[in-house]
């Protein structure tokens, strides 16, 4: 399950109770001619798609973020489908190995007692000077709670 839908989005490490990684469906190959590229293969039997932002993991072995995500409209030309992602596979391989995709967990929304968990660790988080971490559950919280006024503070 990823939240994403409602706007929220919780990737940082230092917030890692709030997300998971989960096993997606792409078939993926190298571009020889752009490190930082990769082919979309097979791109509409894709079962659980990509999007800019999202956090990849090839074969629990190398992360990257996706930068970009371009579909080609025409049906016939599928190697022009790609992904731009931020660091270059240490081995093109991996394209081919199997991908997780770091997922929202849907806490925030299900459970009462996760806002005030998760404000306690933003607070946390700021008092160890972690703003990153820090402002993006505040913006979670807000988002999902916009009448949580602690975090507007």
């Amino acid at each position: 399950y990823d939240i994403r839908d409602d706007g929220v989005s919780i990737k940082h490490e230092l917030n890692s109770l709030f997300w998971k990684w989960t096993d997606i469906t792409l078939k993926l190959q190298a571009d020889e001619s752009s490190p930082n590229t990769l082919i979309l293969v097979d791109v509409y039997d894709v079962e659980a798609p990509v999007h800019v932002g999202d956090h990849i993991k090839f074969d629990d072995k190398f992360e990257t973020e996706i930068l970009a995500v371009n579909i080609a409209t025409d049906t016939t030309a599928y190697d022009k489908s790609t992904i731009t992602i931020r660091a270059a596979l240490p081995n093109p391989d991996l394209a081919t190995s199997p991908i997780q995709r770091k997922s929202t967990l849907p806490i925030l929304q299900t459970h009462d007692h996760a806002i005030s968990l998760a404000f306690n660790l933003a607070t946390l988080h700021e008092s160890m000077s972690n703003t990153l971490p820090a402002i993006e559950l505040h913006k979670a919280i807000i988002k999902i709670h916009p009448a949580y006024v602690n975090s507007y503070l």
